[in-house]
């Protein structure tokens, strides 16, 4: 019984001893939360304190901020922007107010104000002192000017006495000058008289010298016939280049008295006159309707044409082998006979014009080409021709030799056409048709069987030394002119 007592005693004591630990523990608890409300309380209070008395002190601030602006403390904020705004409006006349946003201040306004003060305070001074130099500079002027104005009257004084005098002596001259005037009047007359005598004689002279003159135009007239009947008959143009020096039938060659000392290329062709000729551009025949007489492609020239030949071959310094391309039975080729191109001359480089339509094969085609390969072949130039479109290339010279002119038709309204023809005339260049071009020059359609015999090495023969390769001659007809082909 004692002990269930006691065990009952000791289980009161321990709760008693916990609920007594816990009320302390929540006593400790609640004093420390009392406290620290209270330091809580207190630093409210102490910052309540110090906010009520920072905000009096800002409001003084914001007083007398205001009051410096010019404003009153009872003003409010929008009144204080207000007169910002037209503070730094009416400072933007002075140019101190345009600063960035984040400067614009009264300090700023006030400092830029001062800068302008000060910049116009030196101007003034500046101005004041320019005014005080420009006063100094025009009394100075004034004083000059007064002496000036002195001196000048003094000048003028001085002047009118020197135009007195200058005037009592001029009047002297003039009095002598009228003497003297009367005196070259008389002389003047007698000049007038020998005057009147030379002419008298002069006219005289004149009047031989035109006598003369007259007798001198008549011999130049004289010798102009003279001259146009010569030139009629002997052409430069037209003399001979050369001639046959030998024939060789057999192989239808001939051999030529020009070589390579005169400068004389392969594949240059002549023609073959007789030679008796004078003009181997004579005017080619005319039938009774007075038309050109063209047999195959070719027209028949008046002067005596044998044939036609072409250089294969320049042996010595004065001797090539020619093939014949064209002859005739009746009227062989043989030693002597002249032969002549408008494309080459010995040692010189001849020049040409074209114009017109050159049909060199006549199947009614332009053969620009073809003509300009005969020409290079020849080692000649052309200086000027017609191109397709109708415009002139190149010029015609002094040195062209001749004008070829080809079928005229369409072209000779042409303004490249014309003033080739027109360039031509006034520097007396030779105008020759294209077939009588090509008849000179001894041109013959390519052959379709090449007969030039390769491989030899010509020799002319001997003097008087027989040879047997001739073909037998035939005298031509009495009363025939001579060959044609």
């Amino acid at each position: 019984m004692a002990a269930r007592e006691s065990q009952g005693l000791q289980i009161s004591l321990i709760v008693f001893v916990l609920l007594w630990l816990l009320a302390s523990v929540v006593a400790f608890v609640f004093v420390r939360k009392a406290n620290q409300e209270t330091a809580r309380a207190e630093a409210a209070e102490t910052a309540s304190s110090k906010d009520k008395q920072d905000r009096t002190k800002m409001e003084d601030e914001r007083g007398k901020l205001l009051q410096y602006i010019g404003l009153t403390a009872t003003d409010k904020i929008e009144a204080a922007t207000e007169a910002w705004e037209k503070d730094m409006k009416a400072a933007e006349a002075y140019g101190v107010a345009n600063l960035p946003a984040d400067q614009k201040s009264y300090k700023k306004l006030v400092e830029g104000l001062q800068t302008v003060v000060r910049s116009r305070n030196a101007q003034l001074a500046q101005q004041e002192g320019d005014f005080r130099d420009a006063k100094a500079t025009f009394d100075q002027k004034t004083k000059e000017y007064q002496e000036q104005i002195a001196n000048l009257t003094k000048d003028k004084d001085d002047k009118f006495a020197e135009y007195e005098q200058a005037r009592n002596t001029i009047g002297q001259q003039v009095t002598s000058l009228n003497n003297d005037k009367k005196e070259l009047v008389a002389q003047s007359a007698d000049r007038a008289n020998q005057i009147e005598q030379l002419k008298t004689q002069m006219d005289t002279k004149i009047a031989g010298m035109k006598k003369e003159l007259d007798t001198a135009h008549q011999q130049v007239q004289f010798k102009t016939d003279d001259y146009n009947k010569i030139a009629g008959t002997f052409k430069i143009n037209a003399n001979p280049d050369g001639e046959i020096i030998w024939v060789n039938e057999r192989d239808r060659v001939v051999y030529i008295n020009l070589g390579s000392a005169d400068g004389l290329k392969k594949r240059v062709t002549f023609s073959v006159f007789d030679q008796s000729t004078t003009d181997v551009s004579a005017l080619p025949e005319k039938d009774a309707d007075g038309n050109p007489v063209v047999k195959g492609k070719q027209t028949v020239s008046d002067a005596r044409k044998k044939g036609a030949i072409e250089v294969i071959n320049v042996t010595q310094p004065h001797m090539a082998e020619c093939r014949i391309l064209s002859d005739s039975t009746t009227h062989p080729l043989v030693p002597h006979d002249l032969i002549f191109t408008p494309i080459w001359r010995p040692g010189k480089q001849d020049h040409f014009a074209f114009v017109g339509l050159m049909d060199v094969d006549g199947d009614g085609k332009a053969d620009r080409e073809k003509l300009h390969d005969l020409i290079r072949a020849n080692g000649a130039v052309v200086d000027a021709e017609i191109d397709e479109k109708g415009e002139l290339v190149g010029a015609v010279t002094p040195a062209t030799r001749y004008v070829v002119k080809g079928s005229m038709e369409g072209v000779g309204s042409k303004p490249g056409a014309n003033k080739l023809i027109d360039d031509a005339t006034k520097l007396g260049v030779e105008a020759v048709d294209l077939a009588k071009f090509l008849d000179m020059m001894g041109y013959t359609p390519p052959l379709d069987d090449d007969k030039i015999v390769r491989g030899r090495t010509p020799t002319a023969p001997s003097a008087g030394e027989p040879v047997g390769n001739f073909r037998a001659r035939v005298p031509p007809e009495r009363g025939a002119k001579g060959g044609g082909f």
